[in-house]
């Protein structure tokens, strides 16, 4: 949902591809806001923007892109880490677009500036994946979810 109530963002098809669509909360006609694939829209604290994963054509990786809340072309995008679980959110203040970032195995949140300084780490967890997380309305606390996969093989066989 937008801020406000009045539209719902959300990954839809288009042409065979997951695009970005908007539709009022009330009902109505969708209104399609990105032509690439994007995925994992989050609106901004103040609902003038979007961000969002995008597929960059050019070297077919992922890369953190804002569009505005009208559609079109990205406004902002950065080439940042993101692999799974692609998770994005907005900071409460809206100045940057916060992301989960793993490496070697380990999870932590990354906050990506709008003004284009580069992305920093807001945690500094030593182990574990985060799957999700949340900000307090207010800014001052951040929960996530935190924990490791378990992967387990068995082999059956005698079936009769």
């Amino acid at each position: 949902f937008s801020p406000d109530g009045k539209w719902v963002v959300y990954n839809g098809v288009f042409q065979e591809k997951p695009v970005l669509w908007k539709v009022p909360a009330e009902g109505g006609t969708p209104v399609r806001l990105t032509d690439d694939v994007s995925l994992r829209p989050a609106v901004s604290p103040d609902g003038k923007m979007v961000a969002h994963l995008h597929l960059d054509g050019q070297s077919q990786r992922m890369k953190l892109a804002v569009v505005p809340m009208e559609g079109n072309s990205p406004v902002k995008m950065f080439d940042t880490s993101i692999p799974e679980p692609h998770i994005v959110n907005w900071s409460p203040d809206g100045r940057m677009v916060t992301y989960v970032d793993t490496r070697d195995g380990i999870s932590n949140i990354w906050g990506q500036p709008l003004d284009g300084s580069p992305s920093k780490p807001l945690t500094h967890f030593k182990s574990d994946n985060i799957f999700r997380f949340a900000w307090s309305t207010d800014g001052k606390k951040l929960a996530c979810e935190r924990g490791f996969y378990i992967n387990d093989v068995v082999l059956l066989s005698n079936f009769s």
